[in-house]
């Protein structure tokens, strides 16, 4: 009972993290161009005071393509890792991993006027996910960590990729993703150390 924030609990698997991220980015696509520029990340914006943009940016998307990417790697995520990112959790996670994202941008790459999708938010997702798995499933867990490092070190040395950016008909932000998982490990490492604390205690 000690590890039980660590562990799966009874109805974990229930979408409703992943349901309730793709209906709002989905809401957000089908209201239109107007919409999106109202939630986007602005950099210029957010330092007007408009700081819900911090995290209403990762709903927003280029178009159907880019939503539709997105919203397959949530669903792959969630097969993968969804009984560890659950309940609370997840939405604590989820948060804290989007503003993280976003902070981060503001604050260390003042460069990039503007930002949105999922993808940073995914990828602090799987590191999460993955890490949170390390005591139940090593094999899963390294593969996809040594994955994610291998896939960040490639977009970090290259920039993302030109067939990719086509499609999603914008620029890939690799700092995104970078501040995404690091935002990931960090939300997992919190997690790990309460559970440790409160064992501790027991």
């Amino acid at each position: 009972m000690n590890d039980l924030a660590l562990k799966p609990s009874a109805g974990i698997t229930k979408p409703v993290l992943p349901v309730t991220l793709g209906s709002i980015a989905l809401l957000v696509w089908a209201l239109g161009p107007d919409t999106a520029d109202l939630l986007r990340y602005q950099r210029d914006a957010v330092l007007d005071g408009q700081h819900w943009r911090l995290l209403t940016a990762h709903w927003v998307h280029l178009g159907w393509q880019h939503l539709a990417m997105n919203l397959g790697g949530l669903a792959v995520i969630w097969l993968l890792f969804g009984e560890v990112l659950s309940g609370l959790k997840a939405w604590v996670v989820t948060g804290g991993i989007a503003l993280f994202t976003s902070f981060c941008l503001l604050l260390f790459h003042p460069q990039i006027e503007w930002y949105v999708g999922l993808s940073g938010l995914l990828h602090g997702l799987l590191a999460a996910g993955a890490l949170l798995s390390l005591r139940t499933d090593q094999v899963t867990s390294w593969f996809v960590l040594l994955v994610l490092v291998g896939k960040l070190g490639v977009e970090l040395l290259n920039g993302g990729s030109s067939q990719v950016e086509a499609m999603i008909g914008g620029p890939i932000l690799v700092q995104g993703h970078l501040c995404g998982t690091l935002g990931g490990g960090l939300c997992a490492a919190i997690f790990a150390l309460t559970a440790h604390l409160r064992s501790r205690k027991n």
